[in-house]
Parts: C-alpha cells; structure tokens; sequence
C-alpha cells in the first residue's frame, strides 16, 4: 500500500512545482537533486528519473516513477509523469507505460510547428499553475498503486514488443496496434520450445483469444488464471474446444475416422459386426461446419432437413406404423420409407394407383423444394428430368407434384417451426499437445492438405476429399483452428513433417526467468536459470535449454532441492548422454556432483589398459546436505 505522509506529500508538491518550473526555464536537476528529493520513495519499491527528452522534444521535462525491480527493462517501463503535452485544457498529463511517450514522438515527428506552439502554451498554463496540484499527486499515487500490482511476466511481454519494434511502432503505436486488433488469429499455430516454457499451458490462453476475437467476448485478464480455466472447461463442455495427445501409436483412425468393432450378443448367439467411428478432428469438422453453414443462410429459407425429417415421422407414426398408407392425390400414396444403411431416410416409395411404383429420393426432394415454395415451380410441367432427355418435364413430375404440395401443407401447419435459425460463426477449435511425438504423416493422411487456409471450405481454392471407409465428402471448415506444441529437446522424435511444417506459424516460447523470485531463501531463481541455461546453450543449443515452469512456486530451499534432485538433474542426464563432467561444470561445480574414490583399487589391477589415466567417477551428493551456498555456487 502506498500512502504518503503529510510530511512526505508536502515536499513531494513543492519539489514538483520547483522542477517545472526550473525545467522549463531551461535549469535541469541532477542526480544528486533525484536521491535527495525522492529517497523516501525506495520504502515503496520505487525510484525517480528525470528526463528532458531528446532531439525535437529535448525541452520537454518529465519525471519517472520505475518499480525497482523492472529496472532492467530497457524502456524503463513505470509510471511516467508526464508534462509538455496538450489536451483539451492544456492539462499536465499523469500515464502509466510509455503511452504518452508515443504521442510526443509522433506528434513531434510529424507536427513540428503545431507541436512547438502547444508546448509553449501548455509551458506557460502550468507555469501560472493553472493545474490543481493535489490532483496530480493523487494521480501519482494511484498510478503507482496500479503499477505496483501488475505481474513481471506482463511488464516483460509488453517491454520486449516495444524493444523489438522500437522505430516503427513507438512513433506510430496506434495505427499498428489497430492493425494488429483487426489481424484474424492464424488457422494453424504450433507452439514450440524446450521444456518448462508454459507451452501446453498456453494453449489455453491461445484459445482464449481466438474466442475472444471471434466472438466479440470480454474474457478474464492473464492473471486471473482460475477465471480463464473455468472459462476455458465451458468451452470444453460444449464442444468447441477439444484436446488430444499425440503419440508413436496414435492413428488415423482416431484422428480422422476407423473401423471400430462391436459385438451383438443375443440369447442364441454373438454376432460382430463392424461400425464407421469418427475421429476427434473429424468430430469437431462436423460440428463446426454446421455452425458455418447456419452463420451464412438466410433466415427466411427452410431447413430442408429437419422439415423432410418431421415430415417422415409424421407419416411413419401416423400411417404406416398401423398399416396405412399415406394418401396424396387421385389415389396416389406413400407406401413405404426407405432407410440407408445407417439407418437414415434416404425416400419415399410412391404406389397405389400408380402400376410400378417410384422412388421419390431425399436428394430430389432438396433439389426441388425450394423452387416449388418460391413460385418457380407452379405445375409439374416446370420439374425437369434429372438428366438429359427429350422430354420437356420428368417422367414421373405429377407424382412429385402431389408430394410436394402434401409437404408445403405440412410445414405451413408447424408455424414457422422449420425456417432457418441464423448462428452466429462461432470458433472450433483442437489442441494438439506434443504434435511432433506421433506420425503426422500417417495421423493426418489426405487432411494434410485440407488444413492449409486457401484450401479450407468455400475458400478461392476450397477443396474436398473422399474418405476411404465412410466414402464421404469431406473437407475442412473456415472456423477450425489447430493449435500444437512441440518440445524441442525431445531427441526420441523425428523432425516434424516438412508437409506440416510450411503449413503451420510457429510461436516460440522461450524460458523468462524474470518471472521467478529473485529471493527464494536468499537464493536468487532468475541468475540461476540464466547461468544453467548459458551453459547449456553454449555445450548444446537453444532448443534444450530448460523452461522457467520448473520454478514456479518455489519458495523455499526444501522445494528447490526437490525440483534439482527430482527434475532438473534426469534431464541434464538425458541431454548429456549421462557425461557427468559436463553435468558438473552445467552446474558450475557446484557440489551436487562429488567424485568417487575407488576403495579397493586390487579389483581394477587387470584393467589398467582400459582405464584411463585422468578418469573421474562421479556421483551426486547427499541432497539434504545442498544448503543455499550449493545453489548460489551456480550463478556466483
């Protein structure tokens, strides 16, 4: 809690008033005017820097509160304290971050002299002190509570996108942010890195905001974990969010679709038989292309499908179930409802007065139905052969006529029961964890080129495949995304399928040790990761380093020497093939690693031209016996 006392707020506004004033008079203060003027705020975890811009803006002065410890931060993030800059009253303006800071460049760059004469009347406002200077202190002070709270890891993300885009976006910020606002997330999206990095954790928040964007949804801010997770297991419950792992025998069939056994048993006997099963992509296909084609028709259309469906159980309820037939027009009737082989309506047999009696199929129906309710067939004269013929209308059109007339008097009974409700596109999406641990290329067969953005459904090169056991079209939907993550130190692995790979944006994810404690019993986590990881990088590479997620919620030494003995230590033996050498100089020759000497040397007499002169055993010491210089050897 930061509150001033009435002492400290009283030199703390004269000090504010004599700084702009001298500042703007061209008079600037030193260091030794920040330490006597400001010490008392090092009780709050903040410091003081004072800056008079540079270049075109090197007349305007500004003073900034930084929270100590984000002080390795190049762009210095704190609460900046702002003067020289126009609004609508000539206010000084109180910001948190470098927000301001972007106005003043752009402005500066591209307004000059617009910009030079706002100074000098916003100089000259706050001169006459036009400004209520309790107000700005309180400002401070409220900025500086909020600032206080945010969490390191926001502060690092935020710090290295301003660092990272340094020239174009600190001077033009809003229009790349609005750009980047308006950016559709990526279809397909691998998140890849060495263990520990957050990468399966991630993917929540990676759904989260394809959700949030899609669908126009406030979601729960990055801190407020249980929030987000509660908000993410709904999505789950419902369908639009699925998540699988891969493995070396994981298949096709559970990914896309299988043959999946079942046995029949009755009194007499068992009887097997098989089924087609959807595969969990295939499922979730299936589920958002009936959203997509909801979110594009027209309110005002019939669902032909729950119409013709409705219809069927009408007739077999009501008629065929106890014997009759379904009586259309001049003795014409529905005889009977065909199924499929998935026990699905596939037409209606027309009999009665009719000597051989017709198919009416579903497709048929679908084809000519619309056209029928619109005016655009009036007679059966305008149902026209389904292929090429020398007749000017189908063969057996009376008779569809009279179905069609039966069927537009049934959907005008149902009240409006059967017009299209219009969905709104909603986002499907499947996890994929350790993506590159199964055969991507048997697991995804012909989908491998259906995931690629152009060719996704009623895209300009939207493509279909057939299935090899259902023989379905398929092809996948506009509103699927995929999101993988793909540990890079795995070596039992083969290198992810280059098929896949050009079809994916790939999002590292990197260990931030600025976001352990700095004192986790006088031991600091955040040089810790960093010394083991310098090592690491420089014997292997980057893709074995070790991720910050192994040091999350340490907070004291008995916690830390279990994640050393328990964690850290198998894998520094599995990227190191067991080289306990370089195990030991990883960890700085800390003392977790002692040699061994060879009480009785009478049993290696015989092997002397095989054993090495310099050769060390190793072994690893007695963990209880680690103490905060052991963890501290390894970054000092």
């Amino acid at each position: 809690m930061i509150e001033f006392s009435n002492e400290e707020r009283e030199k703390f506004k004269d000090y504010l008033i004599n700084f702009f004033n001298n500042a703007y008079g061209g008079n600037k203060f030193s260091r030794k005017d920040e330490e006597d003027n400001f010490n008392f705020l090092k009780k709050y975890s903040y410091f003081v820097k004072l800056s008079y811009g540079r270049g075109i803006v090197s007349k305007i002065p500004w003073i900034i509160f930084v929270r100590m410890d984000t002080q390795e931060y190049k762009a210095s993030y704190g609460v900046y304290v702002y003067c020289g800059i126009k609004r609508e009253n000539g206010e000084i303006i109180v910001c948190i971050g470098e927000s301001e800071d972007v106005i003043i460049n752009y402005t500066a760059k591209n307004k000059v002299d617009e910009y030079n004469t706002k100074f000098n009347n916003v100089a000259f406002n706050y001169l006459n002190l036009n400004n209520d200077i309790e107000v700005i202190v309180d400002k401070i002070i409220e900025n500086m509570q909020w600032f206080a709270k945010l969490p390191l890891n926001e502060i690092q993300d935020r710090n290295a996108l301003s660092i990272s885009n340094n020239k174009e976006i600190r001077n033009n910020e809003n229009e790349i942010s609005n750009k980047k606002e308006n950016q559709n997330p990526p279809l397909n999206q691998i998140l890849y890195g060495p263990p520990g990095t957050g990468k399966t954790y991630q993917t929540i928040d990676k759904a989260l905001e394809i959700i949030s964007k899609e669908e126009k949804i406030q979601i729960p801010s990055k801190d407020d974990r249980k929030n987000r997770k509660e908000l993410f297991d709904e999505y789950v419950k419902n369908g639009q969010i699925v998540f699988t792992t891969f493995h070396q025998s994981y298949g096709y069939e559970e990914f896309v679709e299988g043959i999946k056994p079942i046995i029949n048993n009755d009194e007499n006997s068992q009887e097997l038989k098989y089924e087609i099963k959807n595969g969990v992509f295939k499922e979730l296909c299936d589920k958002s292309l009936k959203n997509y084609i909801s979110s594009i028709q027209n309110e005002n259309e019939t669902d032909l499908d729950k119409l013709i469906f409705e219809f069927a159980n009408y007739i077999n309820q009501n008629f065929l179930d106890k014997g009759n037939e379904f009586p259309l027009e001049n003795k014409v009737n529905v005889k009977k409802i065909l199924l499929n082989s998935k026990d699905e309506y596939r037409s209606f047999l027309l009999g009665g007065s009719i000597k051989s009696p017709q198919r009416l199929t579903i497709d048929v129906i679908k084809r000519d139905y619309l056209d029928f309710i619109n005016g655009r067939i009036l007679s059966f004269k305008d149902i026209k052969p389904k292929y090429d013929s020398q007749s000017d209308y189908h063969g057996n059109a009376t008779y569809y006529f009279m179905f069609y007339k039966k069927l537009k008097e049934f959907e005008s009974l149902q009240n409006e029961k059967f017009k299209i409700k219009k969905d709104n596109l909603k986002p499907y999406i499947i996890i994929i964890d350790e993506i590159n641990r199964g055969n991507v290329s048997k697991i995804f067969g012909e989908l491998i080129t259906l995931i690629e953005p152009s060719k996704r459904i009623d895209e300009s090169e939207g493509l279909k495949v057939t299935l090899p056991y259902s023989g379905e079209k398929f092809g996948v939907p506009k509103n699927v995304y995929i999101i993988g993550t793909m540990n890079t130190a795995d070596r039992s692995i083969t290198s992810l399928d280059t098929a896949l790979r050009r079809r994916f944006e790939f999002i590292e994810m990197i260990p931030k040790p600025n976001v352990l404690s700095d004192n986790c019993e006088g031991v600091n986590l955040q040089e810790l990761l960093k010394a083991i990881n310098t090592r690491i990088e420089y014997l292997l590479d980057r893709e074995k380093t070790i991720g910050h997620a192994f040091f999350i919620g340490i907070e004291n030494l008995e916690k830390l020497k279990n994640v050393f003995q328990n964690k850290i230590i198998p894998l520094l033996q599995e990227y190191f093939y067991n080289d306990y050498a370089l195990i030991d100089a990883v960890l700085n020759k800390n003392g977790m690693l002692e040699n061994v000497i060879v009480e009785n040397k009478d049993y290696l007499k015989n092997m002397t031209e095989f054993i090495e002169s310099d050769k060390v055993i190793y072994k690893f010491s007695d963990s209880q016996k680690w103490d905060e210089a052991t963890f501290k050897k390894i970054y000092e």
